[in-house]
């Protein structure tokens, strides 16, 4: 969706919201158009993706750029590191089978984000989220607190990488919390509009009764919820006010008249191997890009007019 928006260039992102991949795209967006516009920030944003993709050894970037076609490929057999990977994470710890915290995404954001330049000049509102390990609540990073460690944070998944420490405070992956968080958009942002790209299907596909599947819908249900909680506040804020003339505060005067859209990319994610999001091949990273360009083209199609007008979505329907 980012890379398709940026493409066209009619629309001016004010800010962007994400929690766990969704940060490093919202810092990569940032830093490249901090750096040189529009086409610096795809430019960015690919490049991030590449180094990802390279960093798993076995799958090296295939000579393609983003944008593939056709329907959601096959995931490649594993790889005996990805086997051993997968079966020593179910025993052991992090802080056991990887004690010296050795992390290569942090090495690739240290190549490829200017955080201080960021913390500076950022071309737009950053919102990054993580889960305090100890008491399970969130913790949004926005502004100078915009660092390497808060976009490892949001992305820490405990079963495969070390809490991130943060000012004497230990975070893991921000999608247990905030997925992503909504409501500081609407309160810090001056755009009125909202998108919402959803990524995770509402439902799953059949009642679970193997050992796998319901784990995986176990996830599914505690990503899900984060997001469900901010809309049950935002209807409660709306349904209390009952288009009435109210004295209320400032963010509950913004969430009436704020305007949402949605981009659901949960049919394309739906379609993905169960581990994909283990394992960035780069036909799968081609494929979802591909899948949110035409998305997000199709969308404008649909409801370019109602951008500033009126939203596209009704939250509590789609939602609660």
């Amino acid at each position: 969706m980012l890379d398709r928006l940026l493409e066209l260039g009619e629309h001016r992102i004010d800010g962007i919201s994400g929690t766990s991949a969704g940060a490093v795209n919202a810092v990569a967006a940032a830093a490249g158009l901090m750096e040189a516009g529009r086409d610096g920030a795809r430019d960015k944003l690919e490049s991030v993706w590449r180094a990802i993709n390279a960093s798993q050894g076995s799958y090296s970037p295939l000579p393609k750029p983003l944008g593939g076609n056709g329907g959601a490929p096959p995931m490649p057999n594993p790889t005996p590191a990805h086997v051993f990977m997968s079966a020593v994470s179910k025993v052991f710890s992090p802080y056991e089978f990887n004690p010296l915290d050795i992390d290569p995404l942090r090495v690739i954001l240290e190549d490829h984000i200017d955080f201080d330049g960021l913390r500076r000049h950022a071309p737009l509102k950053l919102f990054v989220n993580a889960t305090e390990a100890k008491t399970g609540r969130g913790r949004i990073f926005t502004g100078d607190e915009i660092t390497i460690d808060a976009v490892l944070a949001s992305a820490c998944l405990p079963a495969y990488r070390h809490a991130v420490r943060i000012g004497g405070r230990y975070y893991w992956d921000g999608g247990y919390s905030a997925n992503p968080p909504v409501v500081p958009l609407i309160e810090h942002c001056e755009a009125a509009d909202t998108m919402i790209v959803r990524l995770t299907p509402e439902n799953a596909a059949d009642f679970p009764t193997a050992a796998r599947d319901i784990q995986g819908n176990v996830n599914r249900i505690m990503f899900s919820q984060p997001l469900r909680k901010e809309v049950e506040l935002i209807e409660t804020v709306r349904r209390m006010a009952n288009g009435h003339s109210v004295q209320i505060d400032p963010l509950a005067r913004r969430m009436l008249g704020h305007r949402f859209h949605m981009l659901d990319g949960a049919r394309y994610t739906s379609e993905l191997a169960r581990d994909s999001h283990l394992h960035p091949h780069w036909d799968v990273l081609a494929y979802l890009n591909a899948a949110g360009r035409t998305a997000t083209t199709n969308w404008l199609r649909r409801h370019k007019k109602s951008l500033g007008h009126k939203s596209t979505v009704d939250l509590a329907k789609k939602f609660l």
